[in-house]
């Protein structure tokens, strides 16, 4: 609930803040989960690969033992998908990563292979996806809130908005 109540206080309708809470936390609360490493920002910018496979990594600022390790693998897809579509932003690419239904069938097969090797269900795909989310703005909000805060406040209640078009 934590990243989600940071997020929230970046929305300026209290009301509408305190029913986005209650109906996200009603469908994330009790989702069997496995934790695991976590990177925290496994983006094709901190990924080195040679040949098909990857050599090594950069960026563990964000890294937790006892993470959410699907979360990499959704950041993974993102990240991929605005690098080759540098006109894509995350309001495009994550209720296009809610669907379940992604555009390039290698990396729906990863994802689904991902959540099979880690021990996810994929049923609870569509709440993973908004814990992605969550995980993925929320740091990002303490450095532009101050700089942007309209176009942020904006941007978290366009893609909420979208989520709960879904629930």
């Amino acid at each position: 609930e934590k990243p989600l109540q940071k997020l929230l206080e970046s929305v300026d309708d209290s009301e509408w803040a305190q029913e986005v809470r209650a109906i996200l936390c009603e469908r994330l609360r009790g989702i069997p989960v496995r934790y695991g490493l976590m990177h925290g920002d496994f983006s094709v910018h901190n990924i080195f690969a040679h040949d098909g496979r990857v050599t090594g990594l950069i960026d563990w600022e964000d890294v937790d033992a006892s993470g959410l390790p699907i979360l990499d693998a959704l950041n993974y897809l993102d990240s991929a998908h605005r690098a080759y579509n540098p006109h894509l932003t995350l309001l495009d690419t994550i209720p296009l990563l809610a669907t379940g239904v992604w555009p390039v069938e290698e990396e729906q097969r990863f994802l689904a292979e991902c959540y099979e090797y880690l021990g996810f269900d994929i049923k609870y795909h569509f709440e993973l996806t908004v814990l992605y989310w969550l995980y993925h703005v929320g740091p990002q909000l303490e450095f532009s809130s101050g700089c942007n805060r309209p176009e942020i406040k904006q941007r978290v209640e366009l893609l909420v908005k979208e989520f709960l078009r879904h629930v």
